[in-house]
């Protein structure tokens, strides 16, 4: 009931309003109110309607109304959207497009690898077989390819790229990367893909495609009839392509005639500059090979160094360069290395063809020539060589699994045929080239000081001298260090093929210890040439530090691997450290001046036969001998040496050594505390009988009784030990005045029987027993110390000059020898102008002669005086001599002018002096000074090439040694000693007097 009051109507409910209430003019659901006339109009599309009084709404973009008096907007169904806002309909997706869900405002693009054709797509089909489409949002199926680094194998689909092909995003097939090769599959989509030699070979072409003109595996050959070119294509082979093989046989020819006249004649003419030029281009040809090894390693070579290293390849045996396969009619790696294999051998033919022809044109060369030039061509040579043989086992991994030679990368390793045919080639020139060369020169470096002491083998040292005569004597040994150094380097390429991280570092290592080595002996002859080899090897560890970051490596395993190498690096200092004072403590605590050998001798009677001893005992054992003229400063505890530092002691039995206090002393010692001992007779001693036993209290002085007392020796202990020595003890009997090689078979028989180890190698006397001595040595022949003291003297003198010399005892020796000899040699002692024989070596020398032969070798003379009891003689002497001569048959009255110039001659030559009794550097230090009157052998390579030439107008070959000893043996009597001696000791003249005793009663 409406009434009206007087603030509006009273309505129904309670409320006084002027208008009626919301609730009764609000519009239904799906109806709006127009503002305008008040009524509710219905909902038009794309819009929706609450009802009551609120506004139409815009249906929001994914949703429609499609229909007036819509109350709410429907979203859009799948495969369909709503872009806009008040959407009356949804628009169906288009291809490409896709709704999976409802109420969309916008279609998904087909993700990629997917597609849609049609419209209204819910979702979108996948390529399938692994491919994917370049964008998405693709609606042909024509749109699917392989993604990039992936291909379409009509089997499986699209496979991974293989490492060293190239895939690009389609369906094509792969192509081959440059550097790498791979033949098509067909079906199976199988690729095994080869490391080619090089880019230019395999340009990165379709599968299975080479450079122009190869053919096979990696493209590792030329076709047949085809020869190889620098850029990595192949030519035909025309006519006239055989021609650089034949020019280079011919030059090669002529090349080694050169070489073979130069080395064997032109020597003699070289100063030590053309020295000097020889041995720096010997370092250069080795720095270049070592360059050519490291040129091997995993290293990525990039412009302009790659330029210049790959020049290196001119010093290997590569015969492409000669367009060998024009030759043999194919390019065939096995016939490639059978004739890098015979380079070598074919060398040796050429030289052996120059000096035939050499011959034939009237020129005398020696095979020691023809020897030495082959011996510098396989040093030079050497790293080629061995980096040559060594070819069949540098094997390189495959991107497919495989690996394959380095040279030849078409020749997959241990899979086929003809790489088994090369290791087997392989094996045999490893055998006939690195391993032989190598144990040939350590035999012939560890035989050279025995062959230079005992003069056995100085014509086959002179042979040797390619390996030798670029260094100083001392140090001969650094011709093999060189090749062993060389060794490494060839064969680390190799080794470590498949760890190129370590190549560097031990290549890098063994450089720095070649230097390090060449700084501290500082072998070359040259100062140059020592100055040239240190600056070669510093610039090629340069190169390696230079290289190192270009390595190619696998950065995760070479990180492992470096660190251990680095701590060995870092721990190497300390470890250094640890083991020098652990050494030095060591030596501190366990000495090792132990003796092995004990030289008991009478001074005065056998000082010089003992130091002869000691120098044919070091020529086969390396154990120390105890000489007191060497060990002064041992003297007071001569008897303490023997009894704890002293292994076994020789007796050298004269006529004089047990009436000797202090060699009594050393007996008695030796055999007190059961020390080793070995007896050698000489010439002249007569052994105690039980009556000279008895008489030897009565030899010494009370004085020396009491020195003997005060080390606990008294006149029993003396008896005992001299019957123990004749007795209990197997004797030796040395002859002093019988052949050399006599004497050196008893030492060697004293160091067994003295239980001293033994050189391995040592030397011996030559097969055809022929020598050419150069430097004759005599003096007084018919003296057992004085011959002594020339035969040290002679074995000192060739040990230091590297020249051959002999002992001369009788003129007949002089005759056989003269014709070889320049030098000739005197050694003057008491006595000796009054020996025949001496008389009559002298006369065969020519001496005295007044107009001597022009066509026979005149010999320079030298003179020592190693005697200083030896008196120059007088006016009268000379005088008597040219009237009575010497009173013997031979040198009589009519022998005496003759004899008289030659004595003058002689004596008019000053005399250096040597002492036979002094200590061993003493007598070095004489010997050296000397050996500078031999001016001829200042130059020992030169003067050597002089003496072979000179040789050739001699005949003969030389004097057959062992056939003179016999012829010599039975004109030469034994000597015998005076019956009577002055006795005095040899170790200190002042404590007793001299007196005599006759040996009928001692």
């Amino acid at each position: 009931m409406l009434t009206i009051g007087s603030g509006g109507l009273y309505w129904m409910d309670g409320n006084i309003w002027p208008l009626p209430p919301p609730s009764l003019t609000d519009c239904d659901p799906g109806f709006f109110k127009d503002e305008t006339t008040g009524q509710c109009n219905p909902c038009p599309r794309g819009f929706a309607c609450a009802g009551g009084s609120q506004p139409y709404q815009q249906c929001a973009r994914g949703y429609f109304a499609n229909v007036t008096g819509m109350i709410n907007c429907l979203p859009c169904n799948f495969g369909s959207y709503a872009a806009e806002v008040g959407s009356a309909e949804c628009a169906d997706c288009l291809p490409g497009f896709y709704a999976d869900v409802l109420g969309l405002e916008a279609c998904k693009k087909c993700p990629k690898g997917t597609y849609m054709e049609t419209t209204a797509a819910v979702q979108c089909i996948a390529c399938g077989m692994g491919m994917v489409t370049e964008e998405s949002g693709s609606f042909a199926a024509s749109d699917c390819q392989c993604a990039q680094g992936t291909f379409m194998c009509n089997v499986t689909g699209c496979q991974p790229c293989p490492d060293g092909l190239s895939c690009a995003a389609g369906l094509g097939p792969p192509v081959m990367l440059p550097g790498f090769w791979a033949e098509s599959s067909g079906e199976t989509c199988s690729y095994s893909v080869l490391r080619c030699r090089d880019t230019q070979e395999c340009p990165g072409l379709a599968l299975g495609e080479c450079s122009p003109g190869r053919q096979g595996l990696a493209c590792n050959n030329c076709i047949v009839q085809y020869f190889p070119l620098e850029d990595g294509t192949c030519a035909q082979c025309a006519a006239g392509d055989a021609l650089p093989a034949i020019f280079s046989m011919i030059a090669a020819t002529i090349v080694i005639i050169v070489l073979l006249s130069s080395v064997n004649a032109d020597l003699n003419q070289q100063s030590l500059n053309l020295l000097t030029v020889a041995a720096v281009g010997s370092q250069m040809v080795m720095a270049v090979q070592a360059l050519g090894s490291i040129r091997q390693l995993s290293i990525a070579w990039v412009d302009p160094v790659r330029e210049i290293i790959e020049l290196t390849r001119l010093l290997t045996f590569d015969f492409d360069v000669i367009r060998i396969s024009c030759i043999y009619g194919a390019d065939s790696p096995t016939m490639k290395f059978l004739g890098q294999l015979l380079a070598c051998p074919m060398g040796a033919f050429l030289i052996m063809v120059a000096w035939g022809l050499a011959r034939l044109r009237g020129k005398r060369m020696s095979l020691d020539s023809v020897f030495n030039l082959n011996g510098i061509l396989l040093f030079a040579l050497f790293i080629t060589l061995t980096l040559a043989v060594l070819g069949p086992f540098q094997c390189i991994g495959n991107p497919d699994g495989s690996s394959s030679m380095a040279s030849n990368p078409g020749i997959i390793c241990y899979d086929s045929a003809e790489h088994w045919t090369l290791i087997g080639l392989s094996i045999v020139g490893i055998i006939c080239y690195p391993v032989t060369i190598l144990v040939w020169a350590t035999y012939t470096t560890v035989k050279y000081p025995s062959r230079i002491n005992s003069g056995a083998g100085l014509q086959l040292v002179n042979r040797y001298r390619f390996l030798f005569q670029r260094f100083r004597p001392e140090c001969y040994f650094y011709g093999l260090v060189l090749l062993v150094r060389n060794a490494f380097v060839a064969l680390f390429p190799v080794m470590f093929v498949a760890a190129p991280e370590i190549q560097v570092v031990l290549m890098g290592a063994l450089f720095v210890c070649g230097g390090a080595l060449q700084v501290r002996t500082w072998p070359w002859r040259t100062e140059q040439a020592n100055y040239a080899d240190l600056i070669m090897t510093c610039f090629l560890q340069i190169v390696l530090l230079g290289a190192a970051p270009l390595l190619e490596i696998d950065q995760a395993q070479s990180t492992e691997m470096l660190g251990w190498l680095l701590c060995v690096a870092v721990l190497g200092p300390f470890l250094a450290g640890l083991s020098a004072v652990g050494y030095s403590i060591y030596r501190h605590f366990m000495p090792g001046d132990m003796f092995g050998i004990f030289l008991c001798h009478h001074k005065g009677g056998a000082g010089s036969l003992c130091r002869l001893l000691k120098l044919l005992a070091h020529r086969h054992s390396n154990t120390n001998v105890f000489l007191d003229s060497d060990q002064l400063e041992d003297l007071d505890l001569i008897f303490d040496t023997i009894r704890a530092k002293t292994k076994s002691v020789v007796v050298v039995l004269t006529p004089e050594l047990l009436k000797r206090m202090w060699c009594a002393g050393e007996i008695v010692t030796a055999h007190k505390n059961k020390v080793t001992t070995v007896p050698v007779i000489c010439d002249g001693f007569i052994q105690l009988t039980e009556k000279t036993l008895e008489a030897i209290p009565d030899v010494w002085t009370a004085q020396q009784k009491q020195i003997l007392a005060n080390y606990g020796i008294d006149m029993e202990d003396v008896k005992k030990a001299y019957v123990w020595l004749r007795d209990s003890l197997e004797h030796l009997t040395l002859s002093r005045f019988g052949p050399a090689q006599g004497r050196e078979d008893i030492v060697i028989e004293m160091l067994q029987r003295a239980k001293v180890s033994m050189k391995v190698f040592r030397s011996t006397a030559p097969v055809n027993g022929k020598v050419k001595a150069r430097i004759l040595i005599t003096g007084s022949v018919t003296d057992a110390e004085a011959l002594a003291t020339v035969e040290v003297f002679q074995i000192m003198v060739q040990s230091h000059m590297r020249v051959e010399c002999a002992m001369i005892r009788s003129d007949k020796e002089m005759t056989a020898y003269k014709p070889w000899a320049y030098y000739f040699v005197v050694l003057f002692s008491r006595g000796m102008l009054r020996d025949p024989r001496f008389a009559q070596i002298l006369l065969s020398t020519g001496a005295g002669e007044e107009e001597p032969d022009p066509s026979v070798r005149q010999l320079e003379i030298v003179t020592v005086s190693a005697d200083t009891g030896f008196e120059f003689p007088s006016a009268e002497f000379y005088k008597e001599l040219e009237i009575n001569g010497l009173g013997t048959e031979g040198l009589g009255p009519e022998s005496g002018k003759l004899l008289s110039k030659a004595y003058r001659s002689l004596l008019n030559v000053l005399a250096l002096p040597l002492s036979p009794m002094g200590s061993e550097g003493l007598l070095e230090k004489q010997v050296s000074e000397i050996s500078r009157r031999f001016r001829r052998y200042k130059d020992i390579a030169a003067a050597s090439a002089q003496d072979n030439s000179d040789d050739q107008l001699v005949s003969g070959d030389g004097v057959d040694t062992r056939q003179l000893e016999l012829e010599l043996a039975k004109e030469i009597p034994a000597m015998s000693m005076p019956t009577a001696q002055v006795v005095s000791t040899n170790m200190d003249a002042s404590v007793e007097e001299p007196h005599v005793v006759l040996a009928e009663e001692f």
